[in-house]
């Protein structure tokens, strides 16, 4: 059985990295003000503090619902003797496997962005992964154990500009990766339906589409330029090729953070395009000053606070869950097939997510938690992923009392939007079925998953 690891206490000790040196240090979590801050203090540079969250009772709740089944590699690589962060590598320290590995093809970029994570084109050297490091990198992802990753995302830089992009997604279709995405500024894809068909046609399922806001003048201050009209044609050839878009805004406080709410709408009005919003604070990285640093942060609970009051689509205290939410229906789905799934058990302040199902038609989304008791439904799913490790035999059996069971719990608070009732409580029922006939790829219902990442 799944369990929350995470006491919901403060203050507590753990381990951090100073922020000049990069040595790891010790630091203390604790609350002050209603906000959850992290103090470290370095020997040779002294003390530093930031915001980890800007609402205490935010980032215990997300601590509560955690559903801790880690899976730690069995085959770490890495240098012997070093951990994190001294070495590259997964070392023997960490307590989960990858869902999704992040591969840079090259650290050229065709724009120029003020603000840039990678720090792209200006680090005095060009990188180019070769097609011969691709597959030996390939090799060594298919190979983790118990389970390798059922996803690759191309990065960089901006992955497009390299001359085997095409060729460097096929080869990752062929090496049994499922999923494939990319991390991309979007302009090869709003140039090019060719290029879009090709990438399609070689294995590309995604895009994670960078997409700061909905009128030019935050592209022209985070990005240098507007860049809106490209958006919307990306977004509409990566869908004629039978693709998908993660819409991925980077919110900086003062910058874009008041357009949350129409973001999400835009996002709403695509359903059929837009399969999800990862949004990214500002990661805030090199010397700033204290106070500057103060005045940028922008967390996880500062994002839901936003979508609650801009678009009113996902309470801030009642909807939203940590990635590690789903995994009951992991175990649930192992137990079924004898087969293994990667789990999503990564830190619950690491990121989280709400799901909303999407009236396609209208536009009209509500949170799945506004009709269905998230927490109750995963603790009864939990249960019967116990029973049908121990009786195999009960698998059909378990799938069957699911169904009306979590019928009973969807009573309670209020029911899906009207346009997409009809199609919801299929869906349900479908992806039970799919556990119990041993499919591998069960159905989902029309919906769109806003979910935020901790970049600190």
């Amino acid at each position: 059985m799944v369990s929350a690891a995470f006491s919901e206490a403060l203050p507590y000790a753990t381990r951090s990295v100073c922020p000049v040196c990069r040595e790891v240090v010790a630091a203390e979590v604790y609350e002050e003000g209603g906000q959850v801050w992290m103090r470290k203090t370095c020997a040779a540079h002294g003390e530093c503090r930031d915001v980890l969250s800007s609402d205490a009772a935010f980032f215990r709740r997300l601590r509560r619902e955690h559903r801790d089944a880690p899976v730690p590699v069995a085959n770490p690589g890495g240098r012997a003797g070093l951990h994190c962060p001294q070495a590259c590598g997964l070392c023997g320290r960490h307590v989960s496997s990858p869902v999704m590995v992040n591969i840079d093809l090259t650290n050229r970029c065709n724009l120029n962005c003020p603000i840039c994570f990678a720090n792209a084109n200006v680090v005095g050297r060009v990188y180019d992964l070769s097609l011969t490091q691709l597959d030996r990198m390939l090799e060594q992802i298919m190979a983790l154990r118990p389970q390798p990753p059922s996803c690759v995302q191309f990065a960089g830089g901006e992955p497009t500009v390299h001359r085997d992009f095409i060729e460097a997604v096929r080869r990752t279709r062929a090496a049994g990766i499922g999923y494939i995405e990319v991390a991309s500024n979007g302009l090869r894809f709003a140039q090019s339906l060719e290029f879009c068909q090709a990438a399609s046609e070689a294995g590309l399922n995604q895009v994670y589409l960078q997409f700061d806001g909905v009128t030019d003048d935050v592209y022209v201050q985070c990005r240098g330029r507007p860049l809106l009209e490209m958006k919307l044609r990306a977004i509409e050839n990566i869908a004629r090729a039978n693709m998908r878009t993660v819409l991925v805004p980077t919110v900086v406080r003062g910058l874009n953070d008041r357009q949350v709410g129409d973001i999400v709408r835009f996002a709403l009005r695509h359903a059929d395009a837009v399969s999800a919003i990862s949004w990214q604070p500002v990661a805030i990285t090199g010397r700033i000053a204290e106070q500057r640093r103060l005045e940028m942060r922008y967390t996880i609970a500062d994002l839901a606070r936003d979508i609650e009051e801009q678009s009113g689509v996902a309470r801030m205290h009642g909807d939203w869950y940590p990635f590690s939410i789903v995994q009951p229906f992991i175990r649930l789905m192992e137990a079924a097939t004898k087969q293994r799934y990667p789990h999503y058990s990564c830190h619950p302040n690491c990121g989280c997510a709400t799901y909303l199902v999407v009236d396609k038609q209208t536009g009209q989304a509500k949170a799945l938690s506004q009709f269905l008791d998230v927490a109750e439904i995963m603790d009864r799913v939990d249960h019967l992923a116990d029973r049908t490790a121990r009786h195999p035999w009960t698998t059909r059996l378990s799938v069957m009392q699911a169904m009306p069971r979590c019928g009973s719990i969807s009573t309670r608070t209020g029911r899906p939007p009207a346009g997409a009732s009809t199609s919801f409580w299929p869906s349900c029922r479908a992806f039970l079925r799919s556990a119990s006939s041993r499919q591998t790829r069960p159905c989902i219902w029309p919906g769109c998953v806003p979910s935020g990442m901790a970049r600190c």
